[in-house]
């Protein structure tokens, strides 16, 4: 564990690319220059990091035995077949936007707009998307912004795979548009080439933490503790006045396990993610009750509601989302290799491509517990996944659409029966046989999802199930906040790096605000 900070103005944990933002705007020297800001990091210091800053080896993050990434493993479920799904989650500066697949994805605006939450619309939340970016894919585009601190690009604008220009030829014949740009906000029916967060002169990935915090190194008032974690939120009644941390053994197996408490002068921001947020509150006694007298209690009810606010078609946060043209059913990527070890393909010179289906709104709800106030054990983690029969319908549609794309394609060959449903010796579905070493093969259809938790600590009002308000106050304390994805109350129909990273915009804003502070 770094060097023990007693107190500051503003505690923030933990790790999570949310943090990164909020410094970043507070920080600098001509915003708040004797501000006193203590950041602490369950994980590793990212800076750089060849296996953070480098895209092309970003699956090592979720390689056995990663130092990046936290594996939350959740209960084993009969719609899994019986199996125990593993969710990953950044564990290093920067969270998630540090060992992402890159991919540049924003939510639609009626994505915001659903909320139904003041200050947090589509037109509130445009502003801040545009002032986070740098868009290198075209200069007069307003949904985008140009001077920002994160850069999105191609990459390599000259190397584009043959087979990907043939799937976008294929999708339009299939009745999938190309489309100028998928990101405005407004456009949720089409295809089109994948940015990345990605410096196009640099090549360097676009962290949060690289970003945002390693910038501001020289600031005295800025404390950063990595190896750090938060055991829980130290209250005074119902006021929020510090936290106890403790060494992290997972990051350091010979550490001291002699917790302390931080006191926080002005506030405390619990930043963890949808996972880890809620672990923290649960350790400290924050639950759903009408006041705040569980405190301490470790009453671990605090979610009945994690995911999942559309299965009867009622309430304010329903969403006509089948039928609505900015809102897409499925999201379908494709990537030009093999995602897994080569010993398990049918020859040694086989090419691939893969395509992964993810449900944009899913219905089926999980949930998260505590076991225990111990900071390692285990949380009672239930995914949720495929519950609800109508997910499983839509990845079964969205498995046969993407078939449907990669027979037609040009360098189609065949398919990898072994990741594939089994089906019966003669229909039409069976897989197609590779016919030797020389082809291009459709190998592998995902149907899983494994990211983007969000909606465990929902910004909502609090008769309707919420835990934070719109100003991201946990009902009935003083002083603590949460900064998350944990907070939004639906899901959205992109990968979440986007909508993490506009929380951290929009959470600086609010607290500024509360606080009086100037913004950067």
């Amino acid at each position: 564990m770094a060097q023990i900070q007693s107190e500051a103005d503003i505690f923030i944990g933990a790790f999570c690319r949310r943090n990164c933002c909020l410094c970043r705007r507070w920080s600098s020297r001509k915003a708040n220059p004797e501000l006193s800001i203590l950041l602490v990091e369950q994980g590793s210091n990212n800076y750089q990091e060849p296996s953070v800053v480098t895209p092309a080896v970003f699956l090592s993050h979720l390689a056995p035995g990663s130092k990046t990434a936290v594996f939350w493993q959740g209960n084993k479920s009969d719609a899994l077949n019986g199996r125990s799904p593993i969710v990953p989650s950044g564990r290093t500066l920067g969270g998630g936007s540090s060992v992402n697949f890159l991919m540049y994805t924003r939510p639609s605006a009626s994505d915001f707009d659903d909320w139904k939450t003041e200050g947090w619309g589509s037109k509130d939340i445009l502003p801040l998307l545009r002032k986070m970016e740098t868009y290198h894919l075209a200069s007069d585009r307003e949904s985008h912004g140009y001077d920002g601190p994160l850069n999105v690009s191609y990459a390599d604008k000259e190397k584009y795979p043959a087979v990907a220009q043939a799937y976008l030829e294929v999708a339009q014949k299939r009745g999938v548009p190309l489309v100028q740009d998928k990101q405005d906000l407004n456009t949720g029916h089409g295809c089109q080439r994948w940015a990345k967060w990605v410096d196009p002169v640099t090549g360097f990935r676009q962290d949060a933490a690289h970003r945002y915090i390693h910038p501001l190194s020289n600031n005295k008032h800025l404390h950063i503790m990595t190896g750090t974690k938060v055991v829980r939120i130290v209250f005074d009644g119902n006021k929020a006045t510090g936290v106890e941390v403790v060494a992290d053994k997972d990051t350091d197996a010979d550490a001291d396990q002699t917790s302390r408490i931080i006191n926080a002068r002005k506030l405390v921001v619990v930043s963890a993610g949808a996972i880890g947020s809620p672990i923290v509150l649960q350790r400290s006694g924050v639950d759903d009750a009408d006041t705040i007298d569980p405190i301490m209690n470790q009453d671990p009810d605090f979610l009945q509601e994690a995911q999942g606010h559309f299965t009867q078609g009622k309430g304010a946060l329903t969403t006509n989302w089948i039928d609505s043209g900015t809102q897409p059913v499925m999201l379908q990527a494709v990537v030009a290799g093999w995602l897994g070890p080569r010993e398990v393909l049918p020859h040694k010179d086989a090419r691939m491509i893969m395509m992964g289906n993810f449900t944009a709104y899913p219905i089926s709800r999980g949930h998260v517990y505590i076991t225990s106030t111990d900071p390692y054990a285990a949380p009672d983690f239930d995914t949720g996944f495929f519950k609800e029969q109508a997910d499983v319908e839509v990845h079964i549609w969205a498995y046969k659409h993407a078939r449907e794309i990669a027979r037609r394609l040009p360098q189609y060959r065949g398919e990898f029966a072994a990741l594939h449903p089994q089906f019966p010796e003669g229909s039409a579905a069976a897989c197609i046989k590779l016919d030797g070493p020389r082809t291009l093969t459709m190998s592998r259809i995902s149907s899983s999802k494994q990211w983007h938790s969000v909606a465990t600590v929902m910004m909502k009002p609090k008769d309707q199930g919420g835990c934070v308000d719109a100003r991201l106050n946990v009902y009935g304390t003083q002083n603590l906040k949460v900064a998350d994805l944990s907070i939004i109350p639906g899901n959205v129909g992109s990968n979440t790096n986007s909508t993490a990273l506009v929380i951290g915009e929009k959470a600086a804003t609010i607290i500024a605000k509360d606080l009086g502070l100037q913004l950067d």
